[in-house]
């Protein structure tokens, strides 16, 4: 039963084609996340002039910030207090998002 429990840990740092992850992009939240940033940033492109200085920078600046804190959470695996605060971080950062999403005009 260890066995199987140490396997499925091993192949869950493998991403689909078995190779070792190299880094926080080889992550498939990683990607998902960069490109719903990137989206947003150029959705965001179409908001009023008006709203350039605040809800705009927000929007945006949250959204990065989801993809700069699971950068981080990776970086920080090996420890897990470390690791699990900056997954909150990044959480946290989405449901800004979702919230600012919510709020354009």
């Amino acid at each position: 039963m260890r066995d199987d429990a140490n396997q499925k840990a091993k192949s869950g740092r493998q991403n689909a084609s078995s190779q070792p992850l190299q880094g926080p992009r080889d992550l498939r939240v990683y990607q998902l996340t960069y490109q719903v940033a990137m989206e947003i940033f150029k959705e965001s492109k179409a908001f009023p002039k008006g709203e350039r200085f605040s809800l705009t920078d927000q929007i945006r600046r949250s959204s990065r910030s989801v993809v700069a804190n699971l950068a981080e959470a990776f970086r920080k695996r090996r420890y897990l207090n470390m690791f699990v605060n900056k997954l909150t971080d990044a959480d946290a950062e989405a449901a800004e998002t979702q919230v600012s999403a919510g709020l354009r005009p």
